[in-house]
């Protein structure tokens, strides 16, 4: 029914038995990570970030530039792909900006008409 070997279920069994569900759980899971930076570092870059290089939601840029000023300006070194997720939770950059809505053209009367362009743009 499991799809597993019996291997696999006796393996499952002996974890779960002294401690019930937890055991089934992945025993890293909700750790934080070896590589990753102190919470007081992280703290610390996004209020430099948003005293020095944040501006209005229009003026904002992506994480590369305060990445090397803060290498350059303040001594931190974080990289930018570090930096990424940091401000996607702190909204402070978002991905995409706003998209033009661009218009459909309307369909054509007879199969086969074409649009004759005279460079002029038109509504």
């Amino acid at each position: 029914m499991l799809q597993l070997s019996y291997r696999k279920v006796k393996r499952m069994w002996l974890r779960y038995q002294p401690v019930g569900r937890r055991g089934m759980k992945h025993a890293p899971a909700g750790r934080p990570s070896n590589p990753g930076k102190p919470m007081k570092l992280r703290c610390r870059v996004l209020n430099l970030i948003k005293k020095k290089y944040s501006g209005s939601e229009e003026e904002r840029f992506g994480p590369t530039l305060p990445a090397g000023h803060l290498g350059d300006r303040d001594g931190i070194v974080v990289l930018h792909e570090t930096l990424r997720p940091w401000l996607f939770a702190e909204h402070l950059w978002s991905r995409r900006k706003g998209k033009k809505h661009c218009q459909r053209t309307e369909r054509k009367e007879h199969f086969g008409e074409l649009v004759q362009l005279d460079g002029l743009k038109s509504k």
